[in-house]
């Protein structure tokens, strides 16, 4: 039995009821060489604390380099795949629903990147193929797999086009070859976050589509304002101090042109599109990441953000991801993900926020 979409809803296929999906991005170093990412998950410990603190879901990130190495097409790495066969083992003995995240992938790596952005996965056939072929092999692999809650096809997509149609085209041929061999799956649908080559931080409607398929969730990220939830990411190119939340004193762009003071009422008005989208389009949606960097738990208001962020979508029905579970850099957890966990280093009022 699988989750399936109802309208706005997700439907819970052991009650036949609504449901609503929360729980944690298992990053698991995907960023790192493979012989680090297999030193993660290795038993169940993180998957057993997630479930305990209330989560009913994760989203699993893979990179591709892992599953299929660069250099050598459609050969894919079987340690990585009996490695994540065993990622959706550990979930299935938690209760946990888990959401197959791919990034970075072959031809496509834009995020947190000033220099050296690479689009070609838009204009290259190999570069497209390879991606299909290898979400196709991944749901082939596991089309019968209930704990796999659904495909999340695309990390943050940003174009170099002026529409963003590249984006739109491929998801397409994608869901097709996806749902030639696994029917059952919800596929994850994210919108799209710019096009001419760079991430728009001030959203629009073009970046939202309804597609002609069904058994879809859509998706989107949520981290406003960036300079807050991001301050001092040196990744992302954020050196300095983002100040705190709420500060009625720091006027942020909730659109073009538009200002609004640091506030819960910023944060609705950053959120509505998303939820305009679900109601207009009568979809189901869900907030994939959303996150702080550790220092916004030192008296800078990080548990304020995070409470009026949920309070938001709770009121609309949304789930989320929290990112992450366990990292040095964001995660609920303040330790890298092979390590044991740490009582000491678990954020217990972030937590207690989250369920």
């Amino acid at each position: 039995m699988f989750v399936k979409t109802k309208g706005r809803k997700l439907i819970d296929p052991k009650t036949g009821c609504p449901m609503t999906l929360r729980g944690f991005n298992f990053t698991q170093n995907y960023w790192m060489p493979a012989e680090t990412i297999l030193r993660t998950g290795q038993d169940d410990e993180a998957y057993k604390y997630a479930s305990r603190l209330g989560a009913n879901g994760i989203r699993l990130t893979v990179s591709h380099r892992f599953l299929e190495p660069l250099e050598t097409p459609f050969v894919y790495n079987e340690e990585a795949l009996k490695w994540l066969d065993l990622q959706i083992y550990h979930a299935k003995q938690n209760n946990l629903y888990v959401s197959i995240a791919l990034v970075l992938p072959h031809g496509g790596d834009w995020l947190d990147k000033e220099e050296g952005k690479d689009f070609r996965l838009w204009h290259h056939e190999e570069y497209q193929i390879r991606f299909i072929e290898m979400w196709r092999t991944l749901a082939r692999r596991y089309a019968q797999e209930t704990t796999v809650l659904g495909y999340d096809l695309f990390n943050v997509p940003v174009t170099d086009d002026q529409s963003g149609e590249a984006y739109f085209e491929l998801l397409d041929r994608s869901i097709q070859h996806i749902r030639a061999v696994d029917s059952e799956h919800l596929i994850v649908v994210s919108k799209l976050y710019g096009c001419h080559g760079e991430i728009d931080h001030h959203d629009s409607s073009k970046y939202y589509h309804k597609l002609n398929w069904d058994n879809l969730l859509y998706d989107g990220h949520f981290y406003d304002p960036v300079k807050f939830t991001h301050q001092y990411a040196e990744w992302m190119g954020y050196y300095h101090d983002g100040g705190s939340y709420p500060d009625d004193s720091i006027l942020e762009v909730s659109e073009k042109g538009v200002m609004m003071p640091r506030n819960k009422s910023y944060l609705n008005e950053r959120l509505k599109r998303l939820i305009e989208f679900s109601e207009r389009s009568d979809v189901p949606i869900h907030v994939g990441e959303i996150g702080l960097i550790h220092i916004c738990f030192k008296d800078k208001g990080g548990l304020h953000w995070i409470s009026d962020v949920i309070e938001i979508l709770t009121k609309n029905d949304v789930g989320f991801f929290y990112w992450d579970f366990q990292s040095l850099a964001m995660g609920l957890i303040d330790q890298s993900s092979e390590e044991r966990i740490n009582e000491e280093k678990v954020n217990h009022a972030l937590a207690a926020l989250l369920f």
